[in-house]
């Protein structure tokens, strides 16, 4: 559940649901990509994810877009 994701990563979430990249989405977090990727990966890992296809879906099913 979205618990689990601190609010940042939420937020990372929202941003990728939206087709950003990492660099885009670094760049309206004032982030480094490194982090964004890092962020990205931890995500993926919490949520049992293997591909941006699946976040997505993921997050509007838990209503987390």
């Amino acid at each position: 559940s979205s618990t689990y994701l601190s609010q940042r990563e939420i937020e990372v979430v929202e941003y990728i649901a939206q087709g950003l990249t990492a660099g885009q989405v670094a760049e309206k977090m004032c982030l480094s990509v490194h982090t964004i990727n890092t962020h990205r990966k931890n995500i993926f890992k919490k949520l049992g994810v293997n591909s941006t296809t699946e976040l997505v879906r993921f997050a509007m099913k838990a209503a987390i877009i």
